[in-house]
């Protein structure tokens, strides 16, 4: 126990020592998240307070794939690893350049400075980056029927292009975000060795009298990202109201309503004007007979 003790009061004693001596990280620049195909700089800024730097070192999930020795000639040299390409014309001391990122890209990075001889004291830092990819086209609507009356169940889909993370679908209707209880949410669909994703969210409602605006309904469909604040353009389906449901609130008068096409009234009218004329005529020929 007390040579744990000991052992214990040594390092903390060194640590303090190393920090008297001034190497300090003192920032890591690496942006969280980052669109696919896009080049980024990632910044190691630290201060030596006098000491001689040895090396600057980056990894990736604990691999190393970059490193700056003043000392060498070249002063920078770069280690394959997938997904990880250096720009060495762009690259040096603060500052690394990676070009064209895939979504292999996506991982936590550390900067590891260390000074020279005699402290050869070391910082290391580390944070993680995500490489996002949007969706290559807009979200669509499926299952909408071209009308609706009121009581009609409306149960429809909204599916977004693949992307990675998948997206947030929203649904509006007639310009309103719509109650969350109206949703019918899924898994995302995951395709791919790079497990891109299709988000699908279902709306469902039964139709009532205040949906339709200005003769009809309107449904939109948004897929967003937030992390780099995307928001695709919308799918938007007007639905219009069933003929007998529009005839039921247009409230016209019959003369008008006949004028405009035929009614369910006119069929019946003809009818009876048909059977007055047979009564007519038989009777016309039972006078005739006598």
């Amino acid at each position: 126990m007390n040579s744990f003790l000991s052992s214990y009061g040594a390092t903390i004693l060194l640590v303090l020592l190393w920090k008297v001596e001034g190497l300090t990280l003192t920032q890591l620049q690496i942006p969280r998240h980052v669109l696919v195909n896009s080049n980024v700089a990632l910044e190691c800024i630290f201060d030596m307070d006098g000491a001689a730097l040895y090396a600057v070192k980056w990894y990736k999930d604990g691999n190393e794939f970059y490193r700056f020795t003043p000392a060498n000639r070249p002063q920078t040299q770069s280690f394959l690893l997938p997904g990880v390409s250096v720009d060495l014309q762009m690259s040096g001391r603060n500052v690394l350049l990676l070009s064209n990122v895939s979504l292999d890209t996506s991982g936590l990075y550390s900067c590891e400075v260390s000074a020279e001889a005699p402290t050869f004291l070391t910082v290391v830092a580390t944070e993680d980056m995500h490489v996002i990819a949007l969706p290559k086209s807009d979200p669509t609507i499926t299952g909408a029927k071209p009308w609706y009356q009121i009581g009609d169940k409306v149960s429809i889909n909204c599916s977004s292009g693949l992307s990675k993370p998948a997206t947030t679908l929203v649904w509006f209707l007639n310009g309103q975000l719509v109650a969350p209880g109206m949703l019918q949410k899924y898994d995302p669909v995951t395709v791919g060795r790079h497990r891109m994703e299709r988000s699908v969210l279902g709306l469902e409602f039964t139709v009532q009298p205040g949906h339709f605006r200005g003769g009809n309904m309107k449904l939109k469909c948004l897929a967003t990202l937030p992390q780099l604040n995307y928001q695709s353009q919308p799918d938007e389906t007007p639905v219009e109201p069933a003929i007998a449901l529009q005839s039921t609130y247009n409230k016209r008068p019959l003369a008008a309503a006949m004028n405009h096409g035929p009614s369910k009234a006119v069929p019946a009218m003809a009818v009876i004007h048909h059977m007055m004329l047979l009564f007519l005529v038989v009777v016309m020929i039972s006078v005739h007979t006598v």
